[in-house]
């Protein structure tokens, strides 16, 4: 997922591609979607070097990191 989310991408586009690659044509979009939340929420807290996993592009969100 972390290569997903290696660049900007819309949750609907997000939500598509990961029934596509990850085989989960079944489960629900709102499913998905909070399955995407809690690991860009993760990503955010777990830290690799002291530095977040995942840091968001928009120069405004990290400065209030």
């Amino acid at each position: 997922m972390q290569e997903l989310f290696s660049k900007p991408t819309l949750l609907e586009e997000a939500v598509e591609r990961i029934k596509a690659l990850y085989g989960r044509k079944d489960a629900s979009k709102d499913a998905l979607a909070a399955e995407i939340y809690s690991y860009l929420l993760a990503g955010l807290v777990v830290k690799e070097d002291n530095e977040p996993l995942l840091l968001p592009e928009d120069p405004l969100l990290r400065r209030h990191m």
